[in-house]
């Protein structure tokens, strides 16, 4: 909050935000989802923005708040999170083909 206050970090009005309700799968946990934009050549400046609004991150690279991280990522770029939520719900209903998982991260 110090560096909101001071200038030193960007921030998101609450008005401004589109909120999003994300499904509660292993896989959308945030730090799947962040280290899968990290791997992602294509993903990396979505990343490289997410975590200026993101708050420090401690343990095991996870977001204290889920909420806020999902509505944060979908404020970035909105159709990003259908997009995620699909593929992760395509992953679990072809689960039985291992081999033929479908990327989360789009």
């Amino acid at each position: 909050m110090k560096k909101i206050i001071n200038g030193q970090k960007p921030y998101l009005l609450y008005k401004d935000m589109k909120i999003v309700t994300v499904d509660t799968y292993s896989e959308l946990k945030p730090s799947n989802v962040i280290n899968e934009m990290e791997l992602k050549t294509t993903r990396k400046d979505l990343y490289i923005e997410l975590k200026k609004y993101l708050p420090e991150l401690e343990y095991k690279d996870e977001p204290k708040d889920r909420e806020f991280f999902f509505n944060v990522l979908n404020t970035l770029e909105p159709n990003c999170i259908d997009r995620i939520v699909r593929n992760a719900r395509l992953n679990r209903l072809y689960s039985s083909k291992k081999d033929d998982k479908i990327e989360v991260i789009p």
